[in-house]
């Protein structure tokens, strides 16, 4: 495969979709700028008591109705659902800023923060639903998920930095002003965005029904294990916002400034780690990932409860913050590539909820297991946990992303009119034995006077046609060529070369007739 076609370059190049990940940027600065400033109020107000009674409120109501969010895109769309939710935050975020700002009392506060964590659940969900409207090729996606890292990794490391510079002003509700714009350039941004029904359609082709005893299945079985991922990282998250006290002060036993940096550091990890995610960019699949990443994440994490030094605590954070970004990346896109495309929001909506879930349970859990083991055991056991979810989710992702790749050849053959006239069957077994393969500019696909062994159908790129040293005609996408020689076991009656970067589904010649010989007559092409 051609991966330039499908790389972080392509996605920058495409304005909707950079005006997504632009927006994503600000969606995630304000987000984790907004809970250190509403965290630092609470704490100024009531002592660390209030601060972590706040945390409560605000991820408990969310964590509730975030399952919901799913009826929002079905109700108002995926595209307006995802500006409405960036413009609700934009005005709570500034009623916010007023609140601080007045001194209103800590009720007022505790509600105006929960409602703006409930307007955060509807973001991603509906993020999700609206990028499929503009591309639903798998590979396109990882590379949307990676560019989304490297968004939510910068604005995990500007979010917090806007708040510092605020709160060395004395000045909480500044930070909260300066998100509010932010909020308000994404809802523009993504207001922007041209989206379509094109992608929504599969055709009249149930693709459900082809076989239905083990894909669907599969599938519902590789979501639950991609959401897995997301709920175990979430959990490892919301741990290491306690666990970078716990190190610093009770393992390195240096003074508490020291978790200040081993936070950075784990932001700064995290943009190594959404960078290093661009190896996934062009692959057909996510999933041989899963297990390095888990591992290196829980290596490191155990390590943790045994740093001696503040470098080396430094070092391992680093570390961590990069594999759990990364791991990130492919469990966010193991989900997109794997949810159909009508459930592809619901499925977010649940992510979202697993998310707040986790997160919430972190915070309940960590300082448990820190009593009841210590310091030094604690990030182990965490660690030991997280191993068993990422080796024991893999196997399911991948058997559910094999089967992905089945329905997405099945709808690219069910939309070739070459093959109009097959039903189901025939084209499964045309999808079971196509293969992927990609050309570049000038390379031969078949030559005049060769023996014919296989059909190609155009996936993407122009292909020339020759007969006699002559240009005929192009073909482009949809269009198959190559049947000619199978059906009458002629010799190649034209050349064909790539004129642009060509990709194809290369079907042999047995299981191409089989599949016609089988399943009744259809209209062929010249070639």
């Amino acid at each position: 495969m051609h991966s330039r076609r499908h790389g972080i370059g392509a996605v920058w190049r495409a304005r909707q979709l950079r005006n997504l990940v632009l927006a994503n940027f600000a969606f995630k600065a304000a987000e984790m700028g907004v809970w250190i400033a509403v965290t630092v109020e609470a704490n100024r107000r009531g002592g660390i008591r209030l601060a972590g009674l706040v945390l409560v409120v605000q991820l408990a109501p969310a964590a509730v109705i975030s399952a919901g969010t799913a009826r929002l895109v079905r109700r108002f769309g995926a595209h307006r659902t995802l500006v409405g939710s960036l413009a609700a935050q934009c005005l709570v975020i500034t009623a916010l800023a007023v609140v601080i700002a007045t001194a209103a009392p800590t009720f007022v506060l505790m509600a105006v923060a929960a409602a703006g964590t409930m307007c955060v659940v509807a973001t991603r969900p509906a993020q999700a639903a609206v990028f499929v409207t503009i591309t639903d090729d798998p590979r396109a996606l990882t590379a949307v998920h990676v560019a989304l890292g490297w968004s939510d990794s910068v604005g995990t490391l500007s979010g917090p930095a806007i708040t510092a510079v605020a709160l060395a002003q004395r000045s909480p509700a500044g930070a909260c002003i300066a998100f509010a714009v932010l909020l308000g350039a994404a809802a523009a941004l993504a207001s922007g965005v041209r989206t379509s029904n094109g992608a929504d359609g599969a055709g009249s082709l149930d693709l459900d029904s082809v076989g239905t005893t083990t894909e669907s299945p599969n599938s519902r079985r590789g979501i639950g294990s991609a959401l897995a991922l997301v709920g175990i990282q979430a959990f490892v998250v919301g741990c290491l916002d306690l666990l970078v006290v716990v190190v610093a002060v009770d393992v390195v036993h240096a003074p508490t400034s020291l978790a200040g940096w081993l936070a950075t550091a784990l932001g700064a990890g995290g943009i190594v780690g959404a960078l290093l995610a661009t190896v996934l960019v062009g692959r057909r699949s996510v999933w041989p990932a899963i297990v390095p990443s888990g591992i290196a994440t829980a290596m490191f994490l155990a390590l943790a409860g045994h740093v001696t030094s503040s470098l080396t605590a430094i070092v391992v954070f680093t570390t961590i913050g990069a594999a759990l970004a990364f791991a990130g990346v492919v469990a966010r896109c193991a989900l997109q590539r794997i949810a159909d495309t009508t459930t592809i929001a619901q499925v977010f909506a649940q992510a979202e909820t697993a998310d707040t879930v986790m997160l919430l349970a972190a915070a309940i859990a960590l300082p448990a297991i820190v009593t009841a083991t210590d310091a030094t055991t604690a990030p182990t056991l965490i660690a030991a946990v997280v191993a068993v979810v990422f080796v024991c989710a893999m196997p399911l992702v991948r058997t559910a992303e094999r089967s992905i790749d089945l329905r997405v050849r099945l709808r690219t053959l069910a939309e070739c009119d070459l093959f109009a006239g097959l039903d189901a069957a025939a084209l499964a077994t045309l999808a079971r034995n196509a293969v992927e393969v990609g050309f570049a500019p000038g390379a031969v696909l078949m030559r005049e006077g060769e023996p014919g062994d296989c059909f190609h159908l155009i996936v993407t790129g122009t292909v020339a046609v020759e007969q006699g040293g002559r240009h005929v005609v192009d073909r482009g996408s949809g269009e198959g060529v190559g049947e000619a020689a199978l059906l009458t076991d002629a010799p190649r009656n034209a050349t064909l070369t790539a004129t642009t970067a060509v990709e194809t589904l290369r079907i042999e010649r047995e299981p191409f007739l089989l599949a016609l010989g089988l399943f009744g007559e259809t209209h062929f092409a010249d070639l």
